[in-house]
């Protein structure tokens, strides 16, 4: 099988699978993915441990660098997001603020709202969290993994907080409560912003973003701030 019918047939870029054949990606073995020439910023022991780090020190960037009424989403690398309903949600909860007197812009849970769910005790599971770390028998409402939207007050919230290695819940749920801000404001989004594909599929992900770049020719998706 040649590279290009094993690249479409596996979902794997071509370059990829020449550079395995030809072991210029030394990190990569087996069935073992590798970052090439690059290096991840975080150790393994941290990835595993400190997974919230990675989304907290986005929040800490858009501090450092954005302004204030810049608003602040996180999502993982194997979500296709739909630009233009993301832009439909905030629009809609700026309206929201005002509409429900709240103090502050809401929580958008694009992918999945969870109302309540038991922490993992099993200590073999990699989202295991001790009863030391976390007491209660039940998460608060939190925004599960995938696409949210949220503030900057929950990054102020984490330097003062024991961290948790799974960062939805921490910083959707825990740090959410921390600053006071209720349950009805985490808030779903609209129906099919993002879909979770379980890895790339580079086919896949080809048609699904043509499919939501026409929609870029009839909605602008910038925000006027």
């Amino acid at each position: 099988m040649g590279y290009h019918k094993a690249s479409k047939e596996y979902g794997v870029p071509k370059t990829t699978l020449i550079r395995r054949v030809q072991g210029d990606n030394i990190n990569a073995t087996g069935s073992k993915k590798g970052l090439g020439r690059f290096h991840s910023t975080f150790s393994e022991a941290q990835e595993k441990e400190d997974v919230g780090l990675k989304t907290l020190s986005g929040m800490q960037w858009t501090l450092d660098k954005l302004p204030r009424q810049f608003f602040y989403s996180s999502g993982d690398d194997d979500m296709m997001i739909d630009l233009v309903k993301v832009k439909e949600a905030v629009d809609k909860n700026i309206a929201s603020v005002s509409e429900e007197t709240w103090p502050e812009f809401p929580i958008i849970c694009t992918y999945e709202t969870r109302e309540s769910s038991d922490p993992i005790r099993n200590n073999q599971h990699k989202n295991f969290i001790s009863v030391e770390d976390y007491s209660e028998p039940k998460w608060p409402k939190f925004c599960l993994g995938g696409f949210y939207t949220t503030i900057r007050q929950l990054w102020e919230a984490s330097l003062t907080s024991k961290h948790i290695n799974t960062d939805d819940v921490f910083i959707t749920g825990i740090l959410r409560q921390k600053i006071w801000m209720p349950d009805e404001m985490v808030v779903p989004g609209i129906s099919e912003t993002c879909q979770h594909l379980g890895g790339f599929i580079e086919k896949r992900f080809k048609t699904m973003w043509s499919e939501i770049k026409k929609k870029f020719e009839k909605t602008n998706t910038c925000f006027n701030l």
